[in-house]
């Protein structure tokens, strides 16, 4: 491996680049304007909300299932992603990237019910912890700069969103996190459904690296009147583009060549509730063509992250 390679691998931030897309699990970008998409016109723009469509209605009896959100609702949650990556540049496998480990706690409060069908909620970054990573320790100042405001309707599809990253040093990690927050529900469909049906969800993710496509096919195998248990399987992909990364190394230049990812969730949906528990892994391989001082490498990267999330309290 070459001296420039070493160092445009050490120059890396503390999650390796393909985590900057992963992470989000399903969600767009948090404060993207509408714009044009990067690959099919099946999928919306980004920043549009998530197009939702029924596969299958399921058994009999079937019902209309909406979210009702007590006005007054207030929740602490947890969430934890654990991943971890190989890189390879060239074709020779680097050391082992050591896994990152982090830890969220976030406050989550209606603060707005008065639209029929709508409610907006705040949402406050309170705790972060990383382990495994470069960076850990201002990581977890920036975290707590971070809140903003949310609007779902009652089939929980964001209609608005807004998070404030000014204050946050650190404008990928501050986007990360957002993202991951930017639709905390699970989308249900507009037509009645019973147990076995299936309905697709289809979304275009946007980071400061790419954009991506996203298909979610969920599956409702319980309901007991107020409670959903549901599966769902995720496949993303990406055109080939340029890497608009603000974290590249100065006067290098990077090309998606090939991403694609492949995941699954268990998700325990309260309908009363904004916040649903979830089990989540999703794997994925990223490659790269890296150009700099007159070189191109090409880097590869295999992913796996795995998210839990469950709400620590309520009133």
């Amino acid at each position: 491996m070459t001296t420039f390679t070493k160092r445009w691998f050490h120059s890396l931030p503390f999650c390796p680049v393909a985590l900057l897309i992963l992470v989000p699990l399903y969600l767009p970008d948090a404060n993207a304007a509408p714009q044009q998409r990067a690959g099919s016109s099946e999928y919306p723009l980004v920043g549009m909300p998530a197009t939702v469509t029924l596969l299958s209605g399921g058994a009999e009896p079937r019902t209309r299932l909406r979210y009702a959100v007590p006005r007054d609702y207030r929740a602490q949650v947890s969430q934890s992603i654990n991943s971890e990556s190989q890189v390879s540049m060239d074709g020779d496998a680097l050391p082992a990237t050591p896994t990152v480990a982090m830890t969220k706690r976030v406050e989550v409060a209606v603060t707005d019910a008065s639209k029929p069908g709508q409610v907006t909620c705040a949402i406050v970054f309170t705790g972060f912890s990383t382990t495994g990573g470069r960076g850990a320790a201002k990581n977890e100042a920036d975290y707590n700069s971070i809140s903003g405001t949310i609007t779902l309707d009652d089939r929980g599809v964001n209609r608005a969103t807004r998070f404030d990253l000014s204050k946050t040093s650190n404008a990928q990690l501050g986007q990360l996190m957002a993202n991951s927050w930017a639709d905390i529900s699970t989308p249900l469909p507009d037509e009645p459904i019973g147990v076995g049906a299936r309905w697709e969800v289809k979304n275009t993710i946007h980071t400061d690296a790419i954009q991506a496509l996203q298909k979610t096919e969920y599956e409702l195998l319980a309901f007991d009147g107020k409670v959903l248990t549901v599966k769902a399987s995720v496949v993303q992909t990406a055109v080939a583009q340029r890497m608009a990364n603000p974290l590249m190394p100065s006067g290098s230049d990077a090309q998606l060549k090939k991403y694609s990812g492949v995941g699954n969730s268990t998700i325990t949906v309260h309908l009363d509730s904004l916040v649903p528990a979830t089990e989540s892994t999703l794997t994925s391989t990223m490659v790269v063509e890296v150009s700099a001082a007159g070189m191109t490498m090409e880097v590869r990267t295999e992913t796996t992250v795995r998210v839990s999330m469950a709400r620590m309290k309520s009133s």
